[in-house]
This record gives structure tokens, sequence and C-alpha cells, in this order.
């Protein structure tokens, strides 16, 4: 998802330590002027370095979808976890606030989950 050069500190032991959803943007993602939303995220990193990430409903689902690959011995239990639901519940949010805050609770569920899983 993002990538950034980190001084001082290993990325091996780089963490997500907490995330916030600013706010929606709508760039434009082709020559055309076709425009998409992205949401506005600030993370905060286990050395307490701040990155502002732009993520998409597409990127939140290829996200999950990529945890589904990445460990198929859990594909059950992650396909009943709260990640599924919400991202229906973002999809289907009309109201601009609840989307922000579904995807929050999104990003900080995956943040908790089990080490091997939020960590990597």
């Amino acid at each position: 998802m993002a990538s950034a050069v980190f001084e001082g500190t290993s990325l091996v032991n780089m963490y997500v330590r907490g995330c916030w959803v600013n706010g929606i943007r709508r760039l434009i993602i082709s020559r055309r002027g076709d425009e998409e939303e992205f949401y506005e995220i600030r993370t905060e990193w286990s050395d307490r370095n701040v990155l502002y990430l732009h993520r998409s409903y597409s990127d939140l689902g290829r996200l999950f979808k990529r945890l589904l690959d990445s460990f198929p011995e859990d594909r059950p239990e992650l396909s009943r976890s709260p990640l599924l639901q919400g991202l229906i519940t973002i999809k289907e949010a009309h109201d601009i606030e609840a989307r922000l805050n579904e995807v929050e609770k999104l990003l900080k569920t995956i943040i908790n989950m089990p080490w091997k899983v939020g960590k990597t």
C-alpha cells in the first residue's frame, strides 16, 4: 500500500500504532479526467513518525483479498471477521461522516488483529 523511507529504524521492526481518517478527497486518476474518492489517512508508526496516505475503497478491498491470500489457513476466520462486513458497510453508507467512521473502524480492526496478520 505505502512505501516510505524511515531514518534510524528498521522497517522489519516497524508497525502502525494508530490511524485516523481525516477526510475524503476526489483525485483525478486518468488522463480523461476520471475521478475517484480517496480517504485521507493519518498513520502513526511505532517510532512516532507520522505518514499521510490516500487510499480508495478499491485499495481497502484489495487489502482484504491480500489478507485472505496471505493467510489461507485463516481464510474461514477472516471471512467471518468484521472486515468483510466493514467493507460492505462502507460501500453502502451514503453519509460521508458514516463512511469516514467505518473506514477508520475497519483500519483499526486490522491494526488490532493478531500479530501475524495486523503487523505484516
